[in-house]
């Protein structure tokens, strides 16, 4: 009989202990709320005026495009040399045949494709990073709209 008490007095005991804790950690949080009697300043905030001229959504301007028929491939060559360089395919076997299939220069190419094909990557996220960065410190350019045009730039070129 003297053990069935002393268990449900450790069962009532542990959890009052343990909210009795829970409570002095999370009891001292209150100072760091403390209203204090600092002064308020009145800081007055200026709201930019609002525009309220309404335009006619029927006046469309019109607009023009360019139709010479001119297109290019914004950054997609260097993307399917890379690949084909990584993964073999046609475009390997295009270069393999352009310097000649039984050259030591294909057989070197062939040995390398992939080492070639990590550094034109590389290239080109040191070429982005540097016109980045000439953007920044030489123009004054914000960083994000620097990397929006860098981003641009290098995409069309290579």
């Amino acid at each position: 009989m003297l053990n069935l008490n002393l268990k449900s007095k450790f069962k009532k005991i542990i959890p009052a202990s343990m909210a009795f804790a829970a409570l002095l950690t999370v009891a001292p949080l209150s100072s760091f709320a403390a209203e204090t009697d600092a002064p308020v300043k009145n800081n007055v905030v200026n709201f930019p005026q609002t525009n309220y001229n309404v335009t006619d959504l029927n006046q469309n301007p019109v607009v023009a495009l360019d139709e010479d028929g001119d297109v290019s491939a914004q950054g997609w060559k260097k993307s399917a040399v890379v690949w084909g360089l990584k993964n073999g395919g046609d475009a390997l076997q295009t270069l393999t045949k352009w310097l000649g299939a039984g050259t030591k220069e294909a057989k070197y190419l062939n040995k390398h494709a992939k080492s070639i094909a990590n550094a034109l990557d590389r290239f080109e996220s040191h070429i982005e990073q540097n016109l980045i960065d000439f953007m920044i410190f030489e123009c004054g350019i914000p960083g994000g709209s620097a990397r929006v045009i860098a981003s641009a730039i290098t995409g069309l070129v290579l």
